[in-house]
């Protein structure tokens, strides 16, 4: 099927975990798509209505995020880029994007106008949100309306139009979800940072036993990686590396005059998280095995968990909401013939937030058996037993399985 194009329709970005809602017309459909590379220019080709995990698996693929509308009967799109990748679209990698393609009269403006604090106070409150006025105002000072909308829209009432809450809806029930998401985003930065910090370290004691400190600057050390790839890695490094005020930076410079490029475990310490991601993808095939045998796993699972904790720690790092959410890039779960915990007696799923912070807890046990996150992080579902934590994908059963239990259980792939 080819995407239809005429005077009447057109799409926009999906953006949202409910398609649907974005689209007042209720035309909404989902449509997936490959977008390549031709001649160093983007180019997309047929559209598809059904899934396509397999090429989602492979080490190329990428989500795009893609607007697509129509100008003078012709279809125009562009290519919005996941922030890390901008290469990619030159690569000649086939892709998985994702629309939605609505129908519609013609471009639709924005024409609702900003409010006081004390008028947006007096719209949700004319909604239903029972709430002392001036308590609400204090707390819309405090965080943004459209911020804050978002914990009280599971008490939409779906049956009204106008966006009404649901009756008994308080401004108490909505800030605690609120507080909750602000506690539960720093305990899982607190993870992610242990495992970024003991993945550095291996990927890099790894690679450069075997390439040596500056081996990361030969693409051919890197085969995962196409030419525009490694020129991008390299240029992140060195950008890096320019901005940094960091003391073993201006040392290395001051005493090695001579020297440019800073030696790869001096360079782990100033990338992101996408940027050593990106060194990962790049690693031969041996020594990507060698880091996820470390853990346990298989290196496509250690591969998709690292690209899923990347966007997570990206939310967390813009303060976004992490409770409730649909996970949009879903790590891999371990097959059941190599991994029985993660099926059994309950069935981990990656597209909920439950499937992530087992992914964490996982991985956490690995490079720090030691540590009390877990029982913080009971206790701070003790703290708010008001914030359901169903909508994070936890069943009732969640502490039978084996990976919250005990460390042993955990290591059961890639021996």
């Amino acid at each position: 099927n080819d995407l239809p194009v005429d005077s009447g329709s057109g799409c926009g970005m999906f953006m949202a975990t409910e398609p649907p809602s974005l689209c007042p017309s209720g035309h909404a459909q989902i449509w997936w798509f490959f977008v390549f590379g031709v001649e160093k220019r983007p180019a997309w080709a047929s559209v598809f209505t059904a899934d396509l995990p397999s090429l989602y698996r492979t080490r190329y693929a990428q989500f795009w995020r893609v607007f697509v509308f129509s100008v003078a009967a012709q279809a125009a799109c562009a290519i919005l880029l996941p922030a890390d990748l901008p290469s990619l679209c030159l690569s000649g990698h086939a892709q998985i994007g994702q629309v939605i393609v609505f129908s519609g009269g013609g471009v639709v403006k924005y024409e609702k106008p900003p409010l006081s604090f004390e008028a947006q106070a007096d719209l949700i409150l004319g909604r239903g949100l029972e709430a002392d006025r001036d308590t609400l105002i204090a707390r819309l000072r405090a965080v943004n309306y459209y911020r804050l909308s978002a914990y009280w829209y599971t008490f939409r009432d779906t049956n009204a139009e106008d966006d009404r809450l649901l009756p008994g809806t308080t401004l108490d029930t909505v800030w605690r979800r609120y507080v909750f998401d602000r506690h539960l985003r720093l305990q899982v930065m607190d993870v992610i940072e242990r495992i970024e910090v003991a993945l550095r370290t291996e990927i890099v004691n790894r690679f450069t036993l075997i390439n040596g400190p500056l081996g990361h600057l030969d693409r051919s050390n890197l085969p995962g990686l196409s030419a525009e790839d490694h020129r991008f890695l390299l240029s992140r490094i060195h950008e890096e590396q320019r901005k940094s005020r960091e003391d073993f930076v201006r040392h290395y410079q001051e005493k090695y005059t001579s020297e440019t490029e800073l030696p790869l475990w001096m360079a782990v310490e100033l990338m992101t998280f996408g940027t050593m991601y990106t060194l990962f993808r790049g690693l031969p095939s041996r020594i990507k095995k060698d880091v996820a045998r470390t853990y346990g796993l298989y290196a496509p699972v250690l591969a998709s968990w690292l690209r899923t904790l990347n966007v997570v720690r990206n939310i967390c790092a813009h303060h976004a909401r992490l409770w409730n959410r649909d996970v949009d890039v879903s790590p891999l779960v371990p097959e059941a013939s190599h991994a029985p915990d993660w099926h059994q007696p309950v069935a981990i799923t990656g597209d909920r937030m439950f499937g992530v912070l087992t992914v964490l807890y996982y991985l956490l046990k690995q490079v720090a058996p030691q540590s009390a996150w877990k029982e913080r992080f009971k206790q701070l579902l003790a703290d708010y037993p008001d914030v359901p934590i169903r909508f994070m994908g936890f069943p009732e059963n969640w502490e039978d399985s084996p990976l919250w239990r005990n460390a042993e259980a955990t290591r059961e792939v890639a021996r």
